[in-house]
């Protein structure tokens, strides 16, 4: 009672997060950047752009490879999106794969490319019989034509090499 000392507030031994990266809306980045911490587009970049979350805001704009831990979408992606969880909101729109564990459509957002989950195999279509079997779905969205988006292929998904799902 008497010879415990109280913990003083704010000292709980974890690291401070550290200030997000920004890029302005307008700035145009050609290159990669890489950073572990939040990392905010809202201007351009034309490169890969690695970080532990990465926004995307509506005025944002990328061209290239997106790989974090968390990316969160309300603007433009061209280019293959890999992270632990991929969150499209309202007015997004991604042209290109998205391979994560998680993600969350928001109505509103577009999405042109396949999605697969995070360290599954990718069987694509027209595989031969030497591959080992597993299930595989084309991509939903077909080309997109002068701002119009074609309706969704089937869903169900096409068994390899005869095996049943």
């Amino acid at each position: 009672m008497f010879f415990r000392k109280q913990k003083s507030v704010g000292n709980d031994n974890r690291p401070q997060p550290s200030e997000p990266t920004y890029i302005g809306t307008d700035c145009i980045i050609d290159g990669s950047i890489e950073t572990v911490g939040e990392l905010r587009i809202e201007g351009t970049v034309r490169g890969t752009l690695r970080a532990g979350t990465c926004v995307i805001a509506a005025s944002g704009r990328v061209e290239g490879e997106v790989i974090a831990d968390d990316v969160i979408v309300l603007g433009r992606v061209i280019g293959p999106l890999q992270a632990s969880h991929v969150h499209l909101q309202p007015g997004a729109v991604v042209e290109g794969d998205i391979s994560s564990d998680t993600i969350a459509i928001d109505t509103g957002a577009r999405l042109s490319g396949a999605v697969w989950q995070a360290g599954q195999p990718r069987v694509p279509a027209g595989t031969s019989d030497s591959q080992p079997s597993a299930l595989y779905s084309e991509a939903l969205w077909q080309e997109r034509h002068d701002d119009d988006f074609r309706p969704l292929k089937s869903v169900r998904p096409k068994a390899v090499n005869g095996s049943r799902y």
